[in-house]
């Protein structure tokens, strides 16, 4: 190949590579844009969350600036344990915003996909967590570079995409987080079962800031080889992340409330859940002490 056709040759893919990023951010805008954004409490409470709490924001006693987690629930919403994790977050120096992505929109759940709930689709959820991260920079107690997400099944691939360069861009401008955990995160998702009809890359090759992924290896909802392959080529690109397994535990291994829940999900899979506690303590432990590391001052 001479000169002239290589050159022709390498334009011709940079304009391919454009032109296919182009088109991403449009269809990410699109679909982000299919429900409303949501309004984020600005004033802080220094009681704990009850378990029944919803979308509240809470902080340590002081004046700050503190670290801030933003804290994204799963396919059915707020659970008990997510207002837990809240308190943890709270007692060990964080601010916290807990997300409600479903109440002011009027819906329940998304675990299976229906009209009435398309609308809140991964890419607004991830518009949602970049957009609560924006929100919590502007507050006054709250120090703006050091804002974490840390979400759960939906809300963990929320915060795959959340940590997506191109991601931040497309959707909120670049600003984005400085640090996120992903538990249990579907990371792959084929294109019948997506909302723009193609196949879902979840594990953002542009990753912006360092990942934690927590799996379960007896996941049947969310497999954790979907996600281990991608990170571990991520990681060999020398890219900021990180995961770990437990080989023996079940999807939702940190919840208690649904402990036996039995149940076929939207791709057909049989799903139970079992809660460990020896796991769950773990989690918590490597979550805080990821976040402690890159959020808090050395």
């Amino acid at each position: 190949m001479g000169p002239v056709a290589a050159t022709f040759c390498l334009l011709a893919a940079l304009a391919s590579t454009v032109a296919r990023a182009q088109g991403e951010a449009e269809m990410l805008r699109t679909l982000a844009g299919r429900a409303p954004d949501l309004r984020f409490p600005a004033e802080a409470s220094a009681a704990a969350p009850a378990d029944d709490a919803g979308m509240a924001l809470y902080r340590p006693a002081g004046s700050g600036p503190f670290p801030a987690l933003v804290i994204v629930h799963s396919c059915g919403g707020i659970r008990a344990e997510i207002n837990g994790w809240a308190r943890e977050a709270q007692a060990r120096g964080y601010v916290a915003l807990v997300l409600d992505a479903f109440s002011q929109r009027r819906i329940k759940s998304v675990c299976v996909p229906s009209r009435d709930n398309a609308a809140v689709n991964f890419p607004r959820g991830a518009k949602d967590a970049l957009q609560a991260v924006a929100h919590l920079a502007g507050l006054p107690f709250v120090d703006p570079q050091r804002i974490g997400v840390l979400g759960f099944s939906w809300g963990g691939t929320v915060g795959l995409l959340s940590d997506g360069q191109g991601v931040a861009e497309s959707l909120a401008g670049g600003a984005g987080p400085a640090a996120v955990v992903a538990f249990y995160p579907l990371c792959f998702l084929p294109a019948r079962a997506t909302a723009s009809g193609r196949d879902a890359e979840f594990v953002r090759p542009d990753l912006r800031s360092p990942l934690l992924v927590l799996l379960a290896g007896q996941d049947t909802e969310a497999p954790a080889s979907e996600c281990s392959t991608r990170l571990q080529r991520l990681k060999d690109q020398g890219r900021p992340v990180d995961w770990h397994e437990y080989a023996t535990v079940t999807h939702c291994w940190d919840c208690s409330s649904l402990d036996g829940l039995s149940k076929t999900d939207f791709l057909g899979h049989a799903v139970v859940y079992r809660y460990d506690k020896a796991a769950t303590a773990d989690s918590v432990n490597r979550s805080f002490e990821f976040f402690d590391t890159r959020l808090k001052p050395r």
